[in-house]
């Protein structure tokens, strides 16, 4: 059982959720199901307005209680005016796996958490360059990385 408290601003320019989905290729897609946490019957979700409901300074305080085996991913999902939306993963089902050591190129020998960042980015965007033997690992990097 995870815990997670965390804090949205849902009206105005920020236009925040709290969201469920999955991620696919590293990147967050919502269920098309049920999309609002607060509507999974599987997770226990409390929250508490700060301020009046429905206005800009409006900011809204959750506390999701995950229970183990949860299958999907849990993600504040907003968008600051017209920019593209910023999608924070509060819990995924699938741990990071920060332990995981590359076994080739340049960082040989060496564990995701130790390997800098634009490395991995590189990793996750060319697959196709990978011999078929190294590709496994680039879903572990997608899912270091998100």
């Amino acid at each position: 059982m995870t815990t997670i408290e965390t804090t949205i601003r849902p009206w105005g320019c920020n236009n925040q959720s709290i969201l469920i989905g999955k991620l696919v290729e590293g990147k967050f897609v919502k269920d098309q199901m049920i999309r609002f946490a607060d509507k999974d019957g599987r997770l226990a979700v409390k929250k508490q307005v700060q301020g009046k409901w429905a206005k800009n300074s409006t900011a809204v305080d959750y506390s999701i209680i995950v229970p183990a085996n949860y299958p999907m991913v849990i993600a504040s999902v907003g968008r600051y005016h017209a920019e593209a939306e910023q999608v924070e993963v509060l819990f995924s089902p699938v741990p990071a796996k920060k332990d995981l050591v590359l076994e080739f190129g340049k960082y040989a020998g060496k564990k995701l958490s130790e390997v800098p960042t634009p490395y991995l980015k590189w990793l996750a965007i060319h697959k196709n360059v990978l011999s078929s033997k190294n590709q496994v690992v680039v879903e572990d990097v997608k899912a270091f990385l998100a």
